[in-house]
């Protein structure tokens, strides 16, 4: 896994990574100290540098949701269960068919819209449901390209900013119930 530092935000490369942890198979206190780093990152704790920073680097996504997996960090952290991880063929079951769970990917987090009526089956934005809408929503689109095309790194600020809006505005009003297994936010 390559983990990466910020100079005068810069992306450096830090050091190459080999197994779950930062140094190896095994948790060490190395893994507690970086955790913390990681989190301020993507918290917006850190003056002048994005939270959406790491979103780039699918690795170090991966090492923080393994982290925020193990139940012990969760206790430390408040975080309660652990999140179901959703690969993209599960999420795609969640349409809402045969009167099922509508579930809505979005920038690695799964919202249970089930009753709203934007997203059942039929309406609209049903088209939404099932995939990670990532792009889609950035970009208020209802092509089924861009629902097929998760990516974001290509978006501009204005879109990014768009997708933070729907992400606050799901959280408001959505309950998350788990996380994107291989999030394409890169």
């Amino acid at each position: 896994m390559l983990l990466v530092g910020f100079v005068n935000n810069e992306y450096i490369h830090v050091s190459i990574m080999k197994g779950k942890y930062f140094c190896g198979n095994h948790l060490t206190i190395v893994d507690c100290h970086i955790l913390p780093q990681l989190r301020s990152f993507q918290r917006g704790h850190i003056d002048y540098i994005p939270t959406t920073c790491l979103d780039q680097f699918p690795d170090i996504i991966s090492y923080i949701n393994n982290m925020l997996s193990l139940p012990i960090i969760r206790k430390w952290y408040g975080l309660g269960e652990p999140e179901k991880m959703f690969t993209t063929t599960e999420l795609a079951m969640y349409r809402g068919l045969n009167g099922g769970p509508v579930y809505l990917g979005a920038k690695g987090l799964v919202f249970d819209v089930t009753g709203s009526s934007f997203y059942a089956p039929g309406s609209n934005y049903h088209i939404f449901t099932g995939y990670d809408a990532s792009r889609a929503l950035a970009k208020m689109s209802l092509d089924r390209n861009d629902l097929e095309n998760p990516v974001i790194a290509d978006l501009n600020e204005s879109e990014l900013q768009t997708l933070d809006d729907w992400i606050e505005k799901f959280k408001s009003k959505y309950a998350v119930v788990g996380r994107l297994a291989s999030s394409a936010h890169k």
